[in-house]
């Protein structure tokens, strides 16, 4: 089975819309430290992924970058044109791993969505979904402390400690990388309090 049938049957779909997707779709494969998009792009691409490492990030005033997400499971949806007032993407893009993708151009998508209930409908879950995630990583951060910011992040993401490169994941969690190196000692210690 192609990965782009498997990915038709994660989503649930047969019948005349998976026929559609499956004619739109295009099953690619990205190296490790590929810049994909950055602000201003004019890729229209909805992609899901099959396997591989995503980052989201922004820059700060000063050039430093600001990890917003990370998008790491089978078929977590990336639109790479969330801007949709303005037309372009605000966000860079960058995998961290090879990263492969069952992908459509938002445009000859478009149509489609609007006439298939079945589509429209895995969209906005999906994208309600994507911004559910963000949500509470925004409440994590203001409201917890840098150990409980950690344990959510260890829940939340499970290996990903791991596979990402640790400033990423500290700038992710808004402590500095110190404080994180600090918490992994604490915690492969078993001792959480003595890193705060």
């Amino acid at each position: 089975m192609s990965e782009i049938d498997k990915m038709l049957r994660f989503l649930h779909l047969d019948g005349p819309a998976a026929d559609v997707l499956r004619e739109l779709a295009v099953f690619r494969t990205v190296p490790r430290r590929t810049q994909l998009t950055e602000p201003d792009s004019d890729h229209h691409l909805v992609s899901f992924m099959v396997s591989g490492l995503l980052r989201g990030y922004l820059l700060d005033d000063r050039g430093g970058e600001i990890t917003e997400c990370f998008s790491f499971q089978y078929g977590d949806l990336r639109i790479n044109s969330l801007d949709w007032e303005r037309g372009h993407l605000d966000q860079y893009v960058e995998t961290l791993e090879e990263t492969a993708f069952v992908s459509f151009d938002l445009d000859e998508l478009m149509p489609h969505i609007l006439s298939y209930p079945e589509l429209t409908a895995i969209f906005v879950r999906r994208i309600s979904e994507a911004y559910a995630e963000q949500s509470c990583h925004r409440r994590i951060l203001v409201h917890t402390s840098a150990a409980e910011r950690y344990q959510w992040f260890l829940d939340s993401y499970p290996g990903l400690i791991d596979r990402a490169p640790h400033k990423c994941i500290a700038s992710f969690l808004n402590m500095t990388p110190v404080t994180l190196s600090r918490l992994r000692r604490a915690e492969r210690e078993g001792d959480f309090s003595t890193a705060q």
